[in-house]
């Protein structure tokens, strides 16, 4: 796998991506998960060249330097067994809110999800906000205590209560304006009646 982090808040260019000569992705367009990229299945001490198209120069200006992560088999294993001993279980995502429960082996330190970092994000274990970090270039984390805990991620676009308010305020006044108007027209007619 290779993983390319980008500068904060900035869309990349697509950039091709070619392993021993042969193009395996278009990064940051249809094959390509959040800068991440399968380079493909390889036999132990084999080696590859990994390039990247010559035109793009001027766009990797937007990318951090890249991370390749080879999987070895038996690390999985180990990592995955792991997660499991430490019983992270009742995974439920509904609209913008993911829940999970950590289980009484569980021992302290950060959560990683494989959810974008966004600001937009609140995290909440046990009731409490915690603060959210970016971990692995572009990946949201959450510091959890040892033990069992309910952990909540809840999104929530920026500025949608303000906007929601001044829509409100908005209508409001759009409101009265239009039954002052209608009540002063009624009232004028009927002046109008009463001199005629």
């Amino acid at each position: 796998m290779l993983f390319f982090p980008t500068a904060e808040k900035e869309t990349p260019a697509a950039v091709k991506v070619k392993v021993n000569g042969k193009i395996v992705s278009d990064l940051n367009q249809s094959d390509a998960e959040n800068g991440i990229v399968y380079l493909g299945k390889f036999e132990r001490n084999q080696k590859i060249t990994v390039t990247l198209d010559k035109m793009v120069k001027e766009s990797l200006v937007t990318y951090q330097a890249p991370f390749i992560a080879v999987e070895n088999e038996q690390s999985f294993k180990l990592a995955r067994q792991k997660l499991v001993d430490q019983s992270i279980d009742g995974i439920s995502l509904k609209g913008a809110c993911l829940k999970f429960l950590t289980g009484s082996e569980f021992s302290h330190g950060t959560v990683v999800t494989t959810i974008p970092f966004d600001s937009g994000w609140k995290g909440f274990v046990d009731g409490r906000q915690e603060k959210l970090r970016r971990v692995a270039g572009e990946f949201m984390g959450i510091d959890v205590p040892s033990g069992r805990h309910k952990v909540v991620l809840k999104y929530e676009v920026p500025g949608l209560r303000l906007g929601l308010i001044l829509s409100l305020t908005g209508i409001l006044i759009l409101t009265v304006f239009i039954c002052t108007s209608s009540w002063l027209s009624h009232v004028r007619v009927e002046n109008s009646l009463r001199e005629d």
